[in-house]
């Protein structure tokens, strides 16, 4: 809890000091993100914290008692809520694996921004801090840094709380190291001017988007973030320097040109990686459905053979084969199938005619009895049947 109270004053006073007009008001506030990320992953109970150091970090700015109370409890109601609210749905996860997790944290981030963006600037409205008529584009500053905060910085503890490993191992050791490499010598390029006079006559701006696309494409969620985090922490620090492409955006805008970029940069960011790892979690849990499909259709003691929708046939278990003789090298299609199993032409043209009406029927394929021929000659009773998985029609054949 101390620990939680000191990084959040000591986060805070650096926001308020170099990225604020007048140490109250700010477009970018780290600490909301930093605090939602503690009691999401550590618990509720840890408010104090929170309420300690956003006291603390009014403190810091010279700020009076009552307004440093008065911002600390709406700093922490914020943050509370949000929390709560976001362990309560159903449609939000600390592993933050889908583009709904995105979606259910922005939308409370930007439901909660609203109470501490009230509290704050409306006591400093009571104190005379500004103007009556300021008070709406206070409050909306306030709230705009607010959930910046959530929706930038608390994504990048809720995934890297889990280190990426993978990322070191064989060859892909050597990949990471340059993408990191190349993506920390991008953004000192791009945000504080590094061989400024060098590049000086590139388009340079828009490079960062490769590094995302690299990053979320190649490294999933970690790499995505990372990007993103180095990105806004060296971007604003150009701007607070003069440096970069946005080194008059304090001056002009008040960093809002900044805050545009890097909210798209880090919400579009996030919604390419989560579905790209939605998608790769999906089909990892089709190949191991297959894999167990596989494992009980070849250890089950009845015949079965599966076809494709263009009815070639993809697989027949150890059972048919060694019921029927046939390899998939002799039956490789349905046509190869009828043409052994049923070698007299007219009864062929009747089983495969009701097979195929039985298919378009629309209804459940009803068995019916048919009469095969075996490798050995020899004939046996059989039941076809069809089932539907995974939006395929595959044959299933029981003997």
């Amino acid at each position: 809890m101390l620990l939680m109270a000191t990084v959040y004053a000591l986060l805070a006073k650096l926001m308020l000091s170099y990225f604020s007009v007048a140490e109250n008001v700010t477009l970018v506030w780290f600490p909301g993100g930093v605090a939602l990320s503690v009691l999401l992953l550590k618990g509720l109970r840890l408010w104090p914290g929170v309420f300690v150091g956003a006291f603390a970090a009014g403190l810091l700015v010279n700020d009076g008692f009552w307004l440093c109370f008065v911002t600390a409890v709406g700093n922490t109601l914020e943050s509370v809520l949000a929390a709560w609210l976001l362990n309560r749905s159903h449609r939000f996860s600390l592993d933050l694996a889908k583009p709904e997790h995105l979606r259910t944290l922005t939308l409370v981030g930007a439901f909660c921004s609203i109470i501490s963006a009230v509290f704050g600037p409306v006591a400093m409205g009571l104190q005379g801090m500004f103007p009556v008529q300021a008070l709406p584009p206070v409050i909306l500053h306030w709230w705009m840094a607010d959930m910046f905060g959530m929706i930038t910085i608390t994504p990048v503890f809720l995934i890297w709380r889990h280190w990426p490993s993978e990322w070191f191992q064989g060859k892909r050791g050597f990949e990471a190291l340059g993408f990191i490499g190349l993506t920390v010598f991008v953004t000192l390029l791009v945000f504080q001017d590094v061989f400024q006079k060098q590049i000086t006559d590139l388009p340079h701006a828009y490079w960062m988007i490769a590094f995302l696309f690299w990053g979320a494409m190649r490294f999933g969620r970690h790499g995505m973030q990372f990007v993103v985090i180095l990105t806004a922490i060296t971007a604003l620090l150009g701007a607070a320097a003069g440096k970069g492409v946005f080194s008059d955006d304090f001056e002009n805008s008040g960093l809002l040109n900044f805050w545009l970029f890097q909210s798209l940069f880090s919400w579009i960011g996030s919604v390419l990686a989560l579905t790209l790892h939605d998608l790769r979690e999906a089909g990892n849990f089709l190949r191991s459905n297959e894999r167990r499909l596989d494992a009980i259709i070849n250890a089950s003691p009845v015949a079965y053979a599966l076809n494709d929708d263009q009815f070639n046939i993809t697989q027949l278990n150890p059972a048919f084969i060694k019921t029927f003789g046939y390899a998939l090298a002799d039956i490789s299609t349905l046509a190869d199938w009828w043409t052994k199993a049923c070698p007299d032409p007219e009864y062929r043209r009747w089983v495969e005619t009701r097979w195929h009406q039985a298919k378009q029927s629309g209804q459940a394929f009803q068995s019916f009895e048919l009469d095969v021929f075996i490798v050995k000659m020899a004939r046996s009773n059989t039941y076809w049947w069809e089932l539907c998985l995974w939006k395929a029609s595959i044959a299933v054949s029981i003997w």
